[in-house]
């Protein structure tokens, strides 16, 4: 596993990967009309092409080397978007090396009540980030106890 540490303005961000590129934010949520700046860390010297699933946001330039941002734009559309970085100079025949984040994408605009729950029931009608496949016991839960 290699370890490679970026400078983005003011924090430091280390990022871990063992297939060949990371992806730095690793977790992310934003709204409609936002963009969000991603960076795909991979010692590939042609660089790695950007997708995006399901179809509608984009990602600019579709095209970026080891350590250069880009910005996912998202539609007017709300939902679970997987952005994928996949390396260009793979040998060939050799499988493609790639890297994905799951970007959760909401049109709330604002939170103007206690909790933004307008009848006071307690339900977040508009959760997109938080998928059954994410909750579970590995990656979400009590992270730790004190004696």
């Amino acid at each position: 596993m290699r370890i490679a540490t970026i400078v983005l303005g003011i924090p430091l961000a280390a990022v871990a990967w063992a297939s060949g590129i990371g992806i730095y934010p690793q977790r992310a949520a934003i709204t409609i009309g936002q963009t969000l700046k991603i960076t795909a860390l991979t010692s590939d010297p042609a660089g790695v092409s950007w997708s995006v699933s399901p179809d509608g946001g984009s990602v600019e330039p579709p095209v970026s080397h080891g350590g250069q941002a880009v910005a996912f734009s998202v539609p007017r559309r709300p939902g679970i978007y997987t952005i994928t970085a996949t390396g260009l100079a793979d040998p060939p025949g050799a499988p493609a090396q790639s890297s994905s984040i799951r970007v959760g994408v909401t049109d709330l605009t604002g939170v103007y009540t206690y909790h933004d729950d307008l009848a006071r029931d307690g339900a977040n009608e508009r959760e997109y980030a938080l998928a059954p496949a994410d909750v579970n016991a590995a990656s979400f839960g009590k992270l730790f106890s004190c004696p």
